[in-house]
């Protein structure tokens, strides 16, 4: 079997040069601080983003400011009763999926965060590395009637 002869690049294949910067993206994705995508959101009648409540968008930013300056890791393990990060079992709430294309091969595991400890409700969407890609908000907590 002959051997394949791929480009090479700085003395070393293309495919171990893609590998090795691959990986080290990784690793520094690792120490990365989340951000927040809007690409998903979708607004419903369950799940409405024209918020009536004036005090909502102010509570909203500044949680979204605040999870920023955390790593992944660090609010998924949080042990806070004001975060209460943690997966969404769909069997246990009143949909199926977020409805997404493609969803399957998007989303791993959803989550899900609380805007405040009493009030506001949750935040639900899922990860891409250091990205949280938000596809409701959930003022009246209608994701667990």
């Amino acid at each position: 079997m002959a051997k394949a002869n791929f480009p090479k690049h700085k003395g070393k294949s293309v495919i171990s040069s893609y590998i090795e910067q691959t990986e080290s993206t990784l690793k520094d994705n690792h120490d990365k601080y989340l951000s927040f995508s809007f690409k998903y959101l979708v607004s419903n009648e369950k799940f409405p983003t024209s918020l009536e409540d004036h005090g909502y968008l102010p509570t909203l930013m500044q949680r979204l400011v605040d999870v920023c300056n955390m790593k992944r890791i660090e609010l998924i393990q949080n042990g806070s009763q004001t975060l209460r990060c943690h997966k969404i079992k769909w069997v246990d709430v009143t949909e199926d999926n977020f409805g997404l294309a493609n969803e399957d091969q998007l989303v791993s595991k959803p989550y899900q965060f609380q805007i405040t400890a009493n009030a506001y409700g949750r935040i639900h969407g899922f990860f891409i590395n250091e990205v949280f890609y938000i596809r409701w908000l959930d003022p009246k907590h209608n994701l667990y009637e």
